[in-house]
């Protein structure tokens, strides 16, 4: 019997006219049966409850290795890059490999034409407008192209 049924079966235990209670037995076992299945309703949240805080226990423990794991990654490739120096390296494992890469480095803020300032906060210029232009030939003040060395290892 659903908690609904019980508290239907409740109702049915009192007389319409004078509200006393006709079957005392029945409306006790009704009782008891509901506050099983309130307990029952109960523990399934306390569980759930307890399972959420285990998962997310989890969920913060996870986040924190892969975290860890990533920081430690990229240190090791810092140390393979520093040993490689800009060389590649290959054997049947994998491959070490550099390819050309530039980046905006932005010497002035203050002498960025409007056109490549993005408007926030803070003062933060497009870096891929002023990319754009530099190769196609413009001059941008206070910013210049810096060619890198980017490792991918694979």
């Amino acid at each position: 019997m659903k908690l609904y049924e019980i508290d239907e079966a409740l109702e049915k235990c009192f007389d319409p006219e004078t509200g006393e209670i006709v079957d005392e037995e029945a409306f006790n076992a009704l009782l008891e049966e509901k506050d099983k299945k309130i307990e029952g309703v109960m523990c399934i949240v306390k569980n759930r409850a307890a399972l959420i805080a285990e998962l997310k226990a989890e969920k913060k423990r996870i986040t924190d290795r892969i975290t860890s794991l990533e920081n430690r990654n990229e240190g090791t490739i810092g140390f393979l890059d520093h040993v490689l120096a800009g060389h590649s390296f290959e054997t049947a494992k994998g491959r070490c490999s550099y390819r050309k890469s530039q980046a905006v480095n932005i010497l002035d803020v203050a002498k960025i034409p409007k056109k490549y300032v993005e408007e926030v906060y803070d003062l933060k210029p497009d870096k891929a407008a002023i990319k754009k232009a530099i190769n196609g030939g413009e001059k941008v003040p206070g910013a210049e192209l810096e060619e890198r060395n980017s490792l991918s290892v694979k």
